[in-house]
């Protein structure tokens, strides 16, 4: 009878340990079908804990950085933003020197992302065997946050494959009279990739 509990005991203990690394992983893993799946099941926890909150009764703070390419050289023009927890997304353009400011963003954690065409999204995160960690910045009210440096990985260009799914109509000329009078040269084109068309 012992042997039977002791067993019955060293499963269970399996199991719970089995169930808290499963926990861990999907909480900090990399793949983007379980972070969909994360990001969903934390909006309805927090939705039955009575909502995402947003502290919008106090002074609104902002966050300051720089956005860098991977030689070390500011990025121009990259587009930096945070997101609420509402949905609410503030964002900026970096400068010439690749500097930022986010203005009037309520208080709150924020993790910071960046993109410009050409250049892989920008993502402070510290990955390890699979597994992700995102740093989050810290908005006080009236304050200005270092929110840290970003960094634009320059993007691989897009393999282009022409095969046999690739129509190509005749190129026709086609008129519009609304909204107003036009002519435009229209050539439909339809393709696969991956089994979709």
């Amino acid at each position: 009878m012992r042997l039977v509990k002791r067993l019955f005991v060293g499963v269970l203990l399996l199991l719970a340990g089995l169930l808290f690394l499963g926990l861990i992983w999907l909480s900090y893993s990399a793949d983007l079908k379980i972070t969909g799946l994360r990001n969903i099941v934390a909006y309805r926890v927090a939705k039955v804990l009575g909502g995402p909150q947003v502290r919008t009764d106090e002074l609104p703070g902002a966050i300051a950085g720089t956005v860098w390419d991977g030689g070390g050289n500011p990025v121009f023009g990259a587009v930096v933003l945070v997101a609420s927890p509402l949905g609410n997304t503030y964002s900026t353009k970096s400068g010439a020197d690749g500097s930022y400011l986010i203005a009037g963003v309520p208080p709150g954690s924020y993790v910071l992302s960046a993109g410009k065409r050409g250049y892989d999204d920008a993502l402070n995160r510290t990955c390890a065997v699979g597994a992700c960690y995102k740093h989050a910045v810290t908005v006080r009210p009236g304050a200005e946050t270092k929110g840290g440096d970003l960094v634009l990985a320059q993007a691989a260009p897009p393999q282009v494959i022409v095969d046999g799914s690739l129509i190509v109509s005749a190129t026709v000329m086609v008129e519009t009279a609304a909204p107003l009078p036009g002519k435009a040269w229209r050539t439909h084109f339809s393709f696969e990739r991956e089994g979709c068309e």
